[in-house]
């Protein structure tokens, strides 16, 4: 009988332990899911952080190869005010023989910039509350979809060789395949930058007109899908905080 009580409280304390093992268990499981749960919202704060934080390195690039091309861009603004100017003239001789005007003058934006897509919409404004290191503007497009400049101006960098995906996070720093156009208007310097791109058509130093392609929508560098990540710099680029509201200079 003293062998039966021993062999039953045995069982008892067994028992006892193992629903103990197994209430640990399920605890350790809740604090793993928690902990993955915080990981995931830490992952995604960390992209909300990351994107489009260009890198030091980079903005540096940016900034020497700005400092190659502004007075190229400062003589192409001549040129282009010497062609207005003609072209007034003789619009103003041809109605003064006429007298009568039939032509139709048309405004984009604010006279100075027009949007740089062809097609897509705002998919993440400038610096919202919750990505205050946005320092542009996202417009969602298909792949492919033409990107333009803005304004005419001398292509000041181009970086290309970038691919889709986390291995190419860090490619141009952070923006995939970019492109950086530098203008004069109105004596003013601007910098515009056009990231993330799938394709791009022009070269450093190339003069592009207003309105020309230079590029493709896409999804390469730190990007999570296609889009295009701009930005504007009034007085040229200086690191990423001399960016301003594009809202402010373009009508999207």
């Amino acid at each position: 009988k003293a062998k039966k009580e021993e062999v039953e409280n045995k069982k008892a304390q067994l028992e006892s332990e193992k629903a103990s093992l197994d209430q640990l268990r399920a605890q350790l499981d809740e604090q793993k899911a928690e902990k993955d749960r915080l990981l995931k919202e830490l992952e995604k704060e960390y992209v909300v952080l990351e994107e489009h934080e260009l890198s030091l390195e980079e903005q540096q690039k940016l900034i020497a190869a700005q400092e190659a091309v502004i007075e190229k861009a400062k003589q192409l603004a001549e040129q282009e005010k010497q062609r207005l100017e003609r072209e007034a003239a003789e619009r103003a001789r041809v109605e003064s023989g006429t007298g009568s005007s039939n032509h139709t003058i048309v405004n984009v934006g604010n006279g100075k910039f027009i949007r740089p897509t062809t097609a897509g919409y705002v998919s993440s404004p400038f610096r919202p509350p919750h990505r205050p290191n946005h320092k542009g503007i996202d417009i969602a497009a298909p792949k492919g979809t033409p990107v333009v400049a803005v304004a005419s101006g001398v292509v000041g960098t181009v970086v290309t060789g970038c691919g889709e995906g986390q291995k190419y996070h860090s490619c141009g720093g952070g923006f995939g395949n970019y492109v950086m156009i530098i203008h004069n208007i109105g004596g003013q310097t601007y910098a515009t930058i056009y990231a993330h791109l799938s394709s791009v058509n022009v070269s450093p130093g190339q003069v592009v007109r207003q309105g020309q392609q230079i590029g493709g929508v896409g999804n390469t560098g730190h990007s999570f899908g296609n889009h295009l990540h701009f930005e504007i710099h009034p007085g040229g680029f200086k690191g990423q905080s001399s960016a301003a509201n594009p809202a402010n200079y373009i009508r999207f």
